[in-house]
C-alpha cells in the first residue's frame, strides 16, 4: 500500500491543479468574451438624442444614426428625439452591438397658410391637407354663403392667407350656414370599427367635431394604428338632423370609446 502512496498523492495534486485551471479558464472566458451574457436593448423611442447616447454608453452599446444628413419631421415625436431603433426595445444583444437610430428633425418646419376663404369646405379641407395642416374645431356662423369658409383661427388668433404656421398645426374653421339662419343640417356617421387615426377626418367631413377619446381600461398592449371605435356618444343618423344656434356656435361634438378588443364590436 505504501508503494502506491506517492502515486495517489501525485494524482490528487494533478486533479486539484486541473480543477483550478478549468475554473480559471471558464472565469476568464466569461469575463473577457461575455460568454452567455446578453444585454436588453433599452427603449429609446421619443427620448432625446443625448438621453439615448447616455443610456447606450452605460450599457457599452454603440449606435449609428442612419438619417444624420437628412432628417424629416415626425409630428408624433419630439424634435431631435429617437423615432425608430433597430434592434427593437428589449431585444437581447451582446456588448458592443451597434444600435441603429433614426432621429427627428431639430426644428418644426414651417408651412404657408393657403387661401381657403370664400371656398367650399371640402375644397378648403383638401388645400389644408396639401400643406400638412389639420382641422381642429368647426364653427357654424350665420352667413348667406352655405358651407363656405368665412374665417380661420390658430390658437385663438385669426389667420390670413400666406401666414406662416408650424407644419401639422390644427386650425379652427368658421363655416357659413346659408339660409335660413340660426340652423345647420348634419348627419352622424356610424363610427363602429373605424380606426382611431381616421375618425377625426371622418367627423370633419360631416361637419362635426371630435370630443373626448375614452380608452378601454382592459386595453391590450397596442399602438394607435390598431385602436378602433366601439362606442360613440351620439347614435348614427340616416336622416339629417338640424342644429339650431344663435349667431355663431361650435359644431356638435362626438365622444368616442376605443379598444383593440374585436369582441366589443358585437
Amino acid at each position: 500500500m505504501n508503494n502506491y502512496k506517492p502515486l495517489i498523492i501525485f494524482f490528487g495534486i494533478s486533479f486539484i491543479f486541473l480543477f483550478v485551471f478549468l475554473f480559471a479558464t471558464d472565469f476568464f472566458l466569461k469575463k473577457h468574451t461575455n460568454h452567455k451574457q446578453l444585454i436588453d436593448v433599452p427603449k429609446l423611442l421619443n427620448k432625446s438624442f443625448q438621453e439615448a447616447h447616455n443610456e447606450l454608453s452605460k450599457l457599452n452599446l454603440k449606435y449609428l444614426i442612419i438619417n444624420d444628413e437628412n432628417r424629416d419631421y415626425n409630428p408624433n415625436f419630439k424634435t431631435r428625439s429617437v423615432t425608430s431603433q433597430n434592434p427593437l426595445p428589449f431585444d437581447k444583444v451582446k456588448e458592443g452591438r451597434v444600435i441603429y437610430l433614426t432621429i427627428n428633425a431639430d426644428e418644426i418646419p414651417i408651412t404657408i397658410f393657403p387661401n381657403i376663404f370664400d371656398q367650399p369646405f371640402r375644397y378648403a379641407k383638401s388645400l389644408l391637407e396639401s400643406v400638412n395642416l389639420n382641422i381642429n374645431n368647426i364653427y357654424y356662423k350665420n352667413d348667406i354663403a352655405k358651407n363656405v369658409i368665412l374665417k380661420s383661427e390658430y390658437e385663438g388668433i385669426e389667420i390670413k392667407k400666406s401666414d406662416s404656421l408650424p407644419i401639422f398645426s390644427s386650425v379652427d374653421l368658421y363655416i357659413g350656414t346659408g339660409v335660413p339662419k340660426n340652423q345647420f343640417y348634419y348627419k352622424i356617421p356610424d363610427l363602429s370599427g373605424v380606426f382611431l387615426n381616421n375618425v377625426k377626418k371622418l367627423l370633419n367631413e360631416n361637419y362635426l367635431n371630435l370630443g373626448s377619446v375614452n380608452y378601454d381600461e382592459f386595453l391590450l398592449d397596442s399602438n394607435n394604428l390598431e385602436l378602433f371605435i366601439y362606442k360613440q356618444s351620439k347614435a348614427p343618423s340616416i336622416e339629417p338632423r338640424v342644429f339650431r344656434f344663435f349667431s355663431k356656435a361650435k359644431a356638435p361634438t362626438i365622444d368616442i370609446w376605443v379598444t383593440n378588443d374585436t369582441s366589443k364590436l358585437n
